[in-house]
Parts: C-alpha cells; sequence; structure tokens
C-alpha cells in the first residue's frame, strides 16, 4: 500500500517522493521507541535534511515513505513543520502481507519467533544475517508494561505481526494527535479510491495529479508479491481463516480493528 502511493505521489510535477531512501535510521527508530535516544533532532538534521535540502533547493517538495519514522513524528514537525499522510490498512491484509513477504521474498520478519520457517529459495537468498538484520530490529517489541509482554517468547508469527500492525498504529495516532489536524491526513488504504488520493495531491500542494494515471497505477497493485517474485502470495488472505485464526488475530487486534473502523463491534463483525 505505501509503495504504491509512494510512486503514484512521485508523479507530481513539482515533487520527488522516495520509497524507504537510506539511512533508514532502523537502529535510531527502536532507540527512540525504546526511549533510550538522546539526540532525535541531530539525527534528522544529519540524515534526513541532507536528502530532503536537494530537492528544496530546486523549489521542490520533498517528501518519503518510511516506516521507520513514526516515533519521529513530533520532532520531525517540530523541526520542518512538514505534512504526514497516515496511511493505514486493515490489519487483516497487513498480516497476510507480512506473511508472504517474510516466507517468499526477505525472510525478515520477527527473526526471534520460534516456529520453523518456510522460506522460499528466493527469500532464503535474500535474507540477511540474524545479527546484521537491522530491518526487522527496527520493529517494535512489547515494553515490560504491555500486555503480551511475558507471552512475546511464544507468539506465532501471525500473532506477532497482529500485536506489531495494533500497537504501531496506535503510536502514530498519538504522535499525530499531539501536532496541528491541518498538517496530517488520514488515508484507509483498504478502501482507497482515485479520488481519494487526488486528494492526498491537493493536500500536499502537488501538482499535475492525473487522473485516468492515478487509476491505471491503484489497479496495477504495485509491489506485490506477485510483482517481485513471479509467483502467487501463498498464505491465504483473511477472508479465508479458519475461526480458530480469525480468533487468534483478535485476540491481539480485535480492539484496535474496531478503534480504527474496521470492525462494527468489539466481536469483530465487519464494517
Amino acid at each position: 500500500g505505501s509503495t504504491s502511493l509512494t510512486k503514484i505521489l512521485n508523479t507530481a510535477t513539482n515533487a520527488e517522493c522516495l520509497s524507504e531512501p537510506q539511512p533508514a535510521l532502523y537502529v535510531e527508530s527502536r532507540k527512540l521507541l525504546d526511549n533510550n535516544l538522546k539526540n532525535p533532532y541531530e539525527v534528522i538534521v544529519n540524515s534526513i535534511l541532507p536528502r530532503a535540502a536537494q530537492l528544496l533547493d530546486k523549489n521542490q517538495i520533498y517528501g518519503e515513505k518510511q516506516l521507520t519514522l513514526g516515533p519521529f513524528i513530533p520532532y520531525l514537525h517540530s523541526l520542518l513543520k512538514c505534512k504526514f499522510i497516515w496511511l493505514i490498512r486493515d490489519g487483516r491484509d497487513v498480516v497476510t502481507s507480512f506473511l508472504n513477504w517474510h516466507s517468499q521474498v526477505y525472510g525478515n520478519i520477527y527473526r526471534e519467533c520460534k516456529e520453523e520457517d518456510d522460506l522460499s529459495k528466493y527469500a532464503r537468498k535474500m535474507q540477511a544475517p540474524i545479527d546484521k538484520d537491522e530491518s526487522d530490529y527496527a520493529r517494535p517489541r512489547p515494553g515490560p508494561k504491555d500486555p503480551w509482554f511475558d507471552e512475546w517468547a511464544n507468539l506465532s508469527r501471525f500473532e506477532m505481526v497482529a500485536w506489531y500492525w495494533a500497537f504501531y498504529n496506535h503510536l502514530i495516532e498519538d504522535n499525530l494527535l499531539n501536532i496541528p489536524k491541518e498538517d496530517w491526513l488520514f488515508l484507509n488504504y483498504s478502501q482507497v479510491r482515485t479520488e481519494s488520493i487526488l486528494n492526498v495531491f491537493d493536500f500536499l500542494g502537488l501538482e499535475g495529479k492525473d487522473e485516468n494515471k492515478t487509476r491505471k497505477m491503484l489497479n496495477k497493485k504495485i509491489n506485490s508479491v506477485l510483482n517481485v517474485t513471479h509467483q502467487k502470495a501463498k498464505y491465504p488472505s483473511w477472508d479465508k481463516w479458519d475461526k480458530e485464526t480469525t480468533n487468534k488475530f483478535n485476540a491481539i487486534a480485535g480492539k484496535a480493528m474496531h478503534h480504527f473502523g474496521y470492525y462494527d463491534t468489539l466481536s469483530g463483525i465487519n464494517n
């Protein structure tokens, strides 16, 4: 979802929107999450400002997709007065996507999980050594006060990703609610339409929006597992989950699904 949006916004004539430019602040993001980063402003100045400056010097708008920036939201806004697009998808879709990317592409989702990996040849080839996997290190883990802290080591990867979706979206929401509402936009990508993307162009002051091009790019399913590996995704979509799987998801992420409008009730009735 986020890569798709990034590529569409990058068609603007007065801007450049990058997908996960380096350095991606994997270690710094995790430290900030754990309240162990002493200099978040210095990190932004040294890492993000240099790549943004190249566009700003040309009187262009700079943007980037970077999941690790969630904890940096208040610091980014305070320093740069930038705008944010909070893209959220149905948690069940996110879990399915993460598991497929793990098993078929990168093999790098919560490496501490005890369950046996069933990785494709491609994923085994792409998998980084565990002690150098900064991408996985960056993902949050439950802190001592989290209700899932004591159970984390025995959770399945499915359950870990369900926790991640709920935790990280609550984190983003909490950070965005502490900055002016006119500087951020909520975008439900599970129900995204061409009109919604065109509204993002307007919100960000982007020029050159093209309704037909946007519609075609949305329909291409950019950055899907099939697009990357030329193989169909193996993990079933949530509408094919059995009751036990659905109950496991709801036990961890059901309240968040209700909170973010994907369930009508806490029992998990689809909105």
